[in-house]
């Protein structure tokens, strides 16, 4: 059997009713020389009788069964039994454009980057279409500074499959949902990320997503701030600029779940740190909004 030039790795929890258009959406890509490994992660809905009734349809799908351990576990089970050159992460709710892994492997062929990334779209659950405020402008070659500011790729991207020469995902239950931001600091330290020019990935936004949990990502934020503070090493101004946009965006959270006065103590950490930005001005306009609803009722 030959080795596959894309090896699709997809951790998923209780997800059965995204995971078919998620994998539609790769069955119709215009390049067809991969597999998906999708790594059911201790689900307890009928993700697993799901997958078997996919498999026996779909060649290219492996199953991988393993309790409950959360997404940087799941990604590392997956990645250690892909065998494609490159690895692709994914996530289960989630749609590739057509022509993802061609425009991927495109810039594979031509530049020969460890890791490589298209751009994202937010859809929305009455399916309007959002561009990503955080990726305007991004093409081309990045390394860590990128993602002092956050991470704006989200865990949509591919790496070289040598596996040995990138540090895992972190799989401390304590940094979920942060592990695609530590790995991107981390891995990108000594090497660069190719991003494209144009969205290929199309985010939906529904409301079992981890991302909208503001109290919950809020705290992991500081916890990764923490592990990141001691185990990345970075200058003093860089250190600066990786609190200052944590604090920020742990702030814009905050005002998601309303904790308005938690919300104005992290903008004053930003503030001191980097200086305002137009998010900063945003959210206080959210806050002041909604204080003057409450004062006119």
């Amino acid at each position: 059997m030959s080795t596959p030039f894309f090896s699709i790795v997809i951790p998923s929890y209780n997800r059965a009713s995204l995971l078919p258009s998620t994998l539609e959406s790769i069955w119709r890509q215009s390049f067809s020389d991969f597999e998906v490994l999708l790594v059911n992660d201790g689900s307890t809905d009928n993700t697993g009788e799901l997958l078997v009734s996919i498999q026996n349809k779909e060649t290219r799908l492996k199953i991988i069964s393993q309790e409950n351990t959360e997404r940087g576990a799941a990604r590392n089970n997956g990645w250690k039994n892909a065998s494609g050159k490159y690895v692709v992460f994914f996530d289960s709710d989630d749609l590739m454009h057509h022509t993802y892994l061609q425009e991927m492997h495109k810039i594979i062929e031509a530049t020969h980057p460890e890791m490589v990334c298209g751009k994202i779209q937010f859809q929305d659950e009455k399916g309007g279409i959002k561009q990503h405020i955080d990726q305007k402008g991004l093409f081309g070659l990045y390394n860590y500074k990128l993602f002092l500011k956050g991470n704006p790729i989200a865990c949509h991207f591919a790496v070289k499959n040598t596996i040995h020469a990138f540090k895992p995902f972190h799989e401390d239950r304590e940094l979920a949902s942060m592990e695609d931001w530590i790995f991107l600091l981390e891995n990108t330290q000594s090497r660069h990320i190719y991003i494209h020019s144009e969205p290929l990935i199309t985010m939906r936004i529904h409301s079992e997503q981890s991302m909208k949990q503001d109290q919950t990502i809020a705290q992991r934020k500081l916890q990764a701030l923490d592990y990141l503070e001691r185990n990345v090493q970075l200058g003093s101004k860089e250190f600066k600029l990786l609190k200052g946009y944590a604090f920020e965006n742990i702030g814009i959270h905050f005002v998601n779940s309303r904790y308005f006065k938690d919300a104005i103590s992290m903008f004053w950490k930003s503030f001191k740190l980097k200086g305002p930005s137009n998010k900063m001005i945003y959210n206080f306009m959210r806050m002041g909004v909604v204080f003057m609803q409450n004062h006119s009722k």
